[in-house]
């Protein structure tokens, strides 16, 4: 018959168990668990058993390549800020290509077309609703007002827009 393990202890396993789980040699779990300062939750038939919740972390972040500076180019190596930026250069020009990505001036292009077409449609819209929809002067003075503060509100923030391009460094 097997040797059962009391429910407490099923997350302790041994550097025997731990290797054969995760394919790694003996060795190599205790190094690593070593160097992290892992320490044994106890002692089970003679030999220390690990705690999974703090042996797993260090087994595998040995395995992730530390301190490369990989998401910020100021702390690579000038060999690898080089291939970065070139690489982030090629990114933004096939995004071009493939229309994922537009120049700002294009954005804002078309972003002023819009607002020219929403304000048209706007500054006529108080009439259409006397002339077609029989709204009463004081009616209309209300949508109107409305629609002023509209215009006032997107005149606003093409403003703000405007003084961010301004400052933009090229």
């Amino acid at each position: 018959m097997s040797d059962v393990t009391p429910i407490s202890g099923v997350n302790d396993w041994s550097i025997s168990r731990m290797a054969e789980a995760l394919g790694m040699s003996r060795n190599t779990v205790s190094k690593r668990l070593r160097e992290s300062g892992v320490r044994p939750s106890r002692k089970e038939k003679g030999s220390f058993v690990y705690a999974l919740k703090d042996a797993m972390p260090a087994l595998y972040k040995a395995d992730i390549p530390q301190n490369l500076g990989l998401n910020n180019p100021d702390e690579m190596p000038p060999e690898s800020r080089k291939a970065w930026f070139q690489s982030e250069n090629e990114r933004i020009k096939l995004e071009r290509e493939i229309g994922n990505l537009l120049d700002s001036s294009e954005v804002a292009r078309e972003f002023s077309l819009m607002a020219k077409a929403v304000i048209q449609v706007l500054d006529t819209l108080p009439d259409v609703l006397e002339r077609d929809c029989g709204l009463t002067p004081h009616q209309v003075s209300k949508v109107q007002g409305s629609i002023d503060d509209l215009r006032d509100q997107m005149a606003m923030r093409a403003a703000v827009i405007d003084d961010d391009e301004d400052g933009e460094e090229c």
